[in-house]
């Protein structure tokens, strides 16, 4: 019987820390950092992913249930300076782990992006035709056809998360920190999402995972706000004055011509399995317990 063990790529990143702590003791956690502590009640494996003979090695020193990819290039400047790394890991590397977990059959779920629309209509479906705006929305499409490609048992979910992050930045990080210290903040008016607390997201792919699932799904929340609104909601969470969220142009901005304005998907085909989708108001109560939390 194959291993219950969960092999979680790029457990130090952002998305990867809540796989992490999802999983529990059944996570073998990989990075590619030259981080010498494992982590409390996880395995640590440290491997580069840069060929092909790496992804081999690193699926080989043990037996996974499943391979949850957390791995990409995900900076949309850097993707647009240097395309062939954002080929590599965000479309090559899918494709070679699709391949070697269908090798040794263990599941793979792939991570992705709402980057791969052009947000020219609000809550994008997994039918709807992608159609990216930037090098990195399109790395991250050719990655979804590639893994589907080449092992259609894999699942592979575009997320739009929020979460603390404790190693760098976020969506969140900027406002949280901006609204502890009472200074104004700037928040696009004019760009909408439909986010879902990462804790919830990592939730919900896991029960996927759990109820072998298998295809493209949008695991993302159910309301679509913009930027603005959710730094406001975020500030009221908070208990400080949502004033200090103050409304700015996203169309009017330099970075608007390799960003989506509408970043919205619809969930509809994950809550026609029935599950139950956390509202984003409940995670930005739970988001700011998270961060009061790792000040403590």
């Amino acid at each position: 019987m194959k291993s219950d063990k969960t092999l979680i790529l790029g457990s130090s990143g952002f998305l990867g820390e809540y796989f992490r702590t999802e999983f529990g003791e059944s996570a073998v956690s990989h990075t590619t950092k030259n981080e010498l502590e494992a982590r409390a009640g996880a395995r640590l494996l440290v491997a580069s992913l840069e060929t092909r003979e790496d992804v081999k090695r690193l699926l080989s020193k043990t037996e996974f249930s499943r391979v949850i990819n957390c791995v990409a290039l995900s900076n949309i400047d850097e993707c647009e300076r240097d395309p062939q790394k954002a080929n590599w890991l965000n479309a090559e590397l899918p494709k070679v782990l699709a391949e070697e977990c269908k090798s040794v059959g263990s599941q793979l779920v792939h991570i992705s992006t709402d980057a791969v629309f052009d947000g020219k209509a609000p809550f994008s479906s997994e039918t709807t035709t992608p159609n990216p705006k930037s090098i990195y929305g399109l790395t991250k499409y050719n990655g979804e056809l590639a893994v589907l490609e080449e092992n259609s048992d894999s699942l592979v979910c575009r997320v739009n998360f929020v979460g603390w992050n404790s190693r760098g930045k976020s969506l969140f990080n900027f406002f949280y920190s901006s609204l502890k210290d009472r200074k104004k903040v700037a928040g696009f008016h004019d760009i909408y999402f439909t986010p879902m607390y990462a804790k919830d997201t990592v939730k919900i792919i896991s029960k996927l995972t759990n109820e072998n699932q298998a295809g493209l799904f949008h695991v993302v929340g159910n309301e679509r706000i913009s930027k603005f609104e959710f730094g406001q909601q975020v500030a009221r969470a908070m208990k400080e004055d949502p004033n200090l969220v103050e409304r700015s142009s996203f169309l009017e901005s330099s970075i608007a011509r390799t960003r989506t304005a509408d970043l919205s998907l619809s969930n509809v085909k994950i809550r026609n399995l029935g599950l139950q989708i956390p509202t984003i108001s409940s995670g930005i109560d739970a988001l700011v317990k998270e961060a009061d939390n790792s000040h403590d």
